[in-house]
């Protein structure tokens, strides 16, 4: 994978997982890319976790706030747009 160290405008740069199960989203998105998971361990980060890959980080995952919100990944992109998408790991 190739170390991006600038982005154009409207370029996605950072991805935000939200999944009930941060431990499987943590273990599939490791083998996929091969990102390193760290799970935040305070009991009020919630199970808030960073990936990293050749020590610099990538993205996040973390619990839904509330229930009832399905799992979805947000990708930032260089400037303040944001776009989500629901997604189904079974899908």
């Amino acid at each position: 994978m190739a170390e991006v160290s600038s982005y154009a405008v409207g370029q996605p740069n950072w991805a935000d997982v939200t999944s009930p199960d941060v431990d499987g989203a943590a273990r599939f998105y490791s083998d996929l890319f091969g990102w390193e998971a760290a799970k935040d361990p305070r009991p009020e980060a919630g199970g808030y976790t960073m990936f990293s890959r050749g020590g610099k980080y990538v993205a996040a995952a973390s619990s839904p706030m509330q229930e009832g919100i399905p799992p979805h990944r947000r990708d930032r992109t260089n400037g303040s747009q944001c776009r989500s998408r629901n997604y189904s790991p079974s899908a």
